[in-house]
Formats: structure tokens, sequence, C-alpha cells
């Protein structure tokens, strides 16, 4: 028998389902709307807030050099991959790392 199907099992996940519900816990892995997700990684940050914040400061103070260079950023900051952003914009993923790589680091520099 499966044990995610077990009595026990159920019960307890109820019990959690239960007070998750209580706590106003959202599951971002059954979010369904169309709201863009910040990265998955914000390791550089202690927190998403940090993370937002960072966010803003970079794309209304960066100086990008190309318009599309803020288009590079804004989207990996929206969560794609540099290989998404490569093929949505029909660019070489390697240079999007670099011109991303780059802002990243000017941008972290200014929010110290």
């Amino acid at each position: 028998m499966n044990p995610f199907e077990t009595e026990q099992f159920l019960k307890l996940k109820r019990e959690w389902d239960k007070k998750l519900k209580e706590s106003g816990f959202k599951d971002i892995e059954s979010d369904t709307s169309k709201t863009p997700r910040l990265k998955k990684n914000t390791s550089d940050f202690e927190n998403k807030r940090a993370f937002e914040v960072f966010y803003e400061f970079s794309l209304k103070k960066s100086n990008f050099k190309k318009p599309v260079h803020r288009a590079y950023f804004k989207l990996y900051c929206e969560g794609l991959t540099y290989k998404a952003i490569a093929e949505s914009l029909k660019r070489d993923k390697t240079t999007i790392f670099e011109v991303v790589k780059r802002y990243k680091k000017l941008a972290l520099k200014g929010t110290k």
C-alpha cells in the first residue's frame, strides 16, 4: 500500500492543512495566478522582501547601457532562466548571463 494513502497519513495531512489554512499560508506551488514569480534562488538576500527591494532599486536606478539589457535583467528577476530569456528574445544565452551578472553586481553594490 502507498504510505501516502494510509489513514494515519491522511489524518495528519488534514490536521496540517487546517493549521496552514488558519495561519493564512498560501502554497505557491498550487498558485494558478499569472503573477510573475520572484527568482527561486535569492541566496544573496535574507528574505523575499529584500529581493523585492533589490529588484525595484535595480530597475529604477541602474543605468542600463542598452534597453535590451534592462529587459534581460527584468526577465531574470521575474524568474525566467537564461535559456528561456535567450529563446524568447532570440539572443545568445551566454551574452544574457554576462549582462545580468554585470548588472546584478552593480545593483548589489548600490544597495549596501
